[in-house]
């Protein structure tokens, strides 16, 4: 699926998220986290990485939603979100 950031395009998929997040470690979570291979990470960090651009701001709340999309549970601290029909499930690969 396609992810507009600051009017730039960028591809986010699951492989994706997975990939760009391989040789990372996650940073302290202070606000809203995504769940990626039984790790939990900022989801500011996560789109970062995916975008490719630490400095660039991101709607945190989009951004939940996207990975959401994927089949990747997130939390804000009101607790924990699962997509739709995707409670233990992950999103297929390609996706």
């Amino acid at each position: 699926m396609k992810f507009i950031s600051k009017g730039n395009s960028h591809d986010l998929t699951a492989d994706r998220v997975r990939t760009c997040l391989r040789d990372e470690t996650p940073n302290r979570i202070e606000d809203s986290w995504v769940e990626v291979d039984g790790v939990q990470w900022p989801v500011t960090q996560v789109l970062a990485a995916v975008i490719g651009d630490p400095n660039e701001e991101v709607d945190i709340q989009t951004g939940r939603r996207y990975l959401a999309l994927l089949g990747f549970p997130v939390s804000d601290r009101g607790g924990i979100s699962h997509p739709e029909g995707s409670r233990g499930k992950r999103a297929p690969a390609g996706d």
